[in-house]
């Protein structure tokens, strides 16, 4: 098929296109019209077009509702899954699982290839959202099973997603030598004449990260020689990017200064390039935070500051673009930590209970946990912080106590988590669809409105009234019932806070 062999070249928007063409034809049988309606649902997924894979995928789901005990329906069921994960439905979600589960019981032990691959994936998916919501030791037992089933059939293609799988979630944890362990197994499944080229080169970049992280520099350019091989024998302006991206983090670890210079120009060149998806996109702009926040300790010169804010407000803007709340979440921490580093500390809290709203919003249990830590933190350094911005303390001294460095290293070790959602144009109001100002999720029940047009959400409206009690927009009232907190007001409330932590 044309679009596939496309799809295996790296051309995904050509492939897609073909797609478009090919649908139009009348005389199309059924079964081949499905397939390349799911074909196209993929496609969609892999390009972040999730609002329009979502749509589509629902539409192709109720139109073959009466192909119910059909292998093609658990194939839309699993499409349908993969593109709910972008907007954490999870209550449909698990409906859907759980209807793809009772069809594979229904065959009664008919367990042919066919089926069982299916059940693999679904298995697979499971475990993907269990990660998705923090119970990730669940999910690699989940992602083990899937392996296991994917082992029996040798569906090379199964066995390599499992692996690749449990090494993202193994490196969550930490574990990078199992990560590496998973990531070999992996490579191994390839030969010379693979057609998934791309999913290789992916792999090969992971294998260079996780030895870095373990210390292993020797094979981590082993991994980068097997990479240019790669990149040097074929004509993909995708894997030379992904080439020039895998160096670049390979430059970062360098101790000269030149190197690192080197580093932070291909990456800045990458990003102006554009050929990245969404996810390297990301991972670029944080590693050129990583290699500005180290310029910026050694330098103390505060227009590397406004350029890790300007990067920063990229992230941001990337990140709400695709509705990727995960990182809306962590670049909400990121913005926080920054404004310490300004010595602002109402700033610091609205980040924090931004990211905190978001977090509790899509059910981010792991991050829930450690915005909590931050916010504890926080009151714990209160009377540093204080004497910092009393002494007008360096920068130096304010990097270490805002600790910048560990939630960059944690942004570029969780991107296992990394889900984005439907394209939005970035704004602060938005009355057409209903957006909240601080989560940035859909306002679907109740919904405050300020009187210069900004939209809250229940839960954020009362956790913006709890914390002071003024639109971040106007500085008006929310509850005029309550009086507003201005910052010493809130600096006597964390003190006493922090003094009943102390009892």
């Amino acid at each position: 098929m044309p679009a596939k062999k496309l799809f295996d070249e790296g051309e995904v928007k050509k492939a897609l296109q073909f797609l478009d063409k090919f649908e139009q034809k009348r005389n199309i049988i059924p079964e081949d019209r499905l397939s390349c309606q799911l074909f196209k649902i993929y496609l969609l997924i892999i390009l972040n077009r999730f609002d329009d894979a979502i749509k589509f995928a629902e539409m192709i789901y109720q139109k073959n509702q009466k192909l119910s005990k059909d292998l093609q329906f658990l194939d839309v069921l699993i499409l349908h899954i993969f593109a709910l994960q972008s907007n954490g439905e999870w209550n449909k979600i698990v409906s859907l699982i759980e209807q793809g589960e009772n069809l594979i019981k229904s065959y009664k032990g008919e367990f042919s290839t066919d089926i069982l691959q299916r059940e693999s994936i679904l298995i697979r998916l499971k475990g993907n959202i269990l990660v998705f919501k923090g119970d990730i030791n669940f999910g690699i037992e989940c992602t083990k099973q899937s392996l296991m089933i994917a082992e029996k059939i040798n569906d090379r293609g199964l066995i390599v997603a499992c692996l690749y799988n449990l090494s993202e979630y193994y490196n969550e944890l930490g574990d990078f030598n199992s990560a590496l362990k998973h990531i070999d197994r992996s490579l191994k499944i390839f030969d010379d004449n693979s057609v998934d080229l791309l999913l290789k080169v992916s792999i090969l970049n992971d294998a260079v990260e996780y030895s870095i992280n373990m210390g292993d520099l020797e094979h981590a350019r082993q991994y980068l020689q097997h990479l240019k091989q790669i990149k040097n024998r074929e004509d993909s302006e995708a894997i030379n990017a992904m080439y020039r991206f895998t160096k670049a983090i390979m430059l970062k670890r360098s101790p000269r200064v030149m190197d690192l210079g080197k580093s932070e120009k291909m990456l800045k060149h990458l990003l102006e390039e554009k050929i990245f998806n969404f996810e390297y996109t990301v991972r670029t702009v944080i590693h050129l935070c990583d290699l500005l926040v180290s310029e910026l300790r050694l330098t103390s010169n505060l227009e590397v500051l406004d350029e890790i804010k300007f990067f920063i407000s990229q992230l941001l803007e990337i990140s709400e673009d695709s509705k990727a709340y995960r990182y809306l979440c962590e670049t909400s921490i990121f913005q926080a930590k920054l404004a310490l580093l300004e010595l602002d500390m109402k700033t610091a809290q609205r980040y924090l209970t931004q990211a905190q709203q978001i977090a509790e919003r899509f059910s981010f249990g792991r991050l829930e946990k450690r915005i909590a830590y931050e916010n504890e933190d926080l009151l714990k350094n209160l009377n540093s912080w204080e004497k910092l911005k009393e002494l007008e303390a360096p920068i130096a001294d304010r990097l270490e106590l805002a600790r910048l460095n560990e939630q960059i290293g944690g942004m570029l070790q969780h991107r296992s988590l990394l889900t984005a959602q439907v394209t939005e144009e970035r704004i602060s109001i938005s009355k057409e669809t209903k957006i909240c100002l601080v989560c940035r999720g859909e306002v679907l029940r109740f919904t405050y409105i300020c009187e210069c047009g900004a939209i809250y959400c229940e839960n954020c409206a009362r956790a913006v009234t709890d914390l002071e009690n003024i639109c971040w927009v106007c500085d008006v009232p929310i509850d005029y019932s309550k009086p507003t907190k201005q910052i010493e007001e809130e600096r006597e409330e964390l003190h006493k806070s922090k003094n009943n932590l102390k009892k």
